[in-house]
This record gives C-alpha cells, sequence and structure tokens, in this order.
C-alpha cells in the first residue's frame, strides 16, 4: 500500500468527483464538507468513519479497501456509528471489485472464518457474495 495516496492524487480525470461547489444559499452538503475534509489526507490517515464513508461512496475502494480490511483483522466489530460499521460497508462493493481483488477477497475471508455466525451485524450477506467469487 502506498501510504501517500489521497483522493486529491487521482483528481485530474477520475471518476470519483463530489461537487464542491457552494449551494444556492451558501451551504455545503455534509458530503461535500467531509470531502473537502480528507480529499488531501492520505487513505493510511482515515478515521474509521472516512473509511466507512469512502467505501459506501465508492471512492477509490481498490485503496481504501485494505485500510479497511488492516482494522477489520484487529476488531470485526469496528465501526464509528455502531459496531460492525466497517463490515457493513463492504457489502457496498459489488462483485466487480471482489473479482478483480483475490488478495483482499482472501484477507476478509480469513477475518469471517474467524467471526462467530451470531455477531451483532449482518454478515450473513457477505459471507453470500464472497463465496460465490
Amino acid at each position: 500500500m502506498n501510504d501517500t495516496l489521497s483522493i486529491k492524487s487521482f483528481e485530474e480525470g477520475s471518476l470519483y468527483y463530489v461537487d464542491t461547489q457552494s449551494q444556492d444559499q451558501g451551504a455545503l452538503w455534509p458530503l461535500q464538507e467531509w470531502y473537502l475534509s480528507v480529499c488531501e489526507l492520505p487513505f493510511s490517515k482515515y478515521t474509521e468513519r472516512d473509511l466507512g464513508i469512502a467505501v459506501r461512496q465508492g471512492i477509490h475502494p481498490e485503496h481504501v479497501v485494505p485500510y479497511v480490511i488492516d482494522i477489520l483483522e484487529g476488531n470485526p466489530d469496528a465501526g464509528f456509528g455502531y459496531d460492525g460499521e466497517l463490515f457493513e460497508s463492504l457489502r457496498n462493493l459489488g462483485a466487480d471489485f471482489w473479482i478483480s481483488q483475490p488478495n483482499l477477497v482472501a484477507r476478509v475471508r480469513a477475518i469471517l472464518e474467524l467471526s462467530p455466525n451470531d455477531c451483532d451485524f449482518d454478515l450473513a450477506k457477505l459471507r453470500l457474495s464472497l463465496s460465490m467469487i
């Protein structure tokens, strides 16, 4: 992993863009505010909250997900708003992403194998989607 990469590193011609122009009344939406607060921050410095938002928004998952997995390996219940939030965010990633990232699939599977089936959060869909890859 390159610990210096940030959203700004990819901004030129990027598919991941959040309109940060102010609204009619001069206020920014919360996602716009978040984007501006992290766009120059290296992914390696993201908080659990930042990682969860980035994954849910599909912002450079190939660079963000390894950091999510690093956290989950130490704490499968990790999350900012609720237990298991980071695992839940991974469910938003489509099969195309997982098929292109076999090393990440192996890491997530290893975490899932150690996680009890009766976790507080629902891992069934993630287990199912990864079992099909």
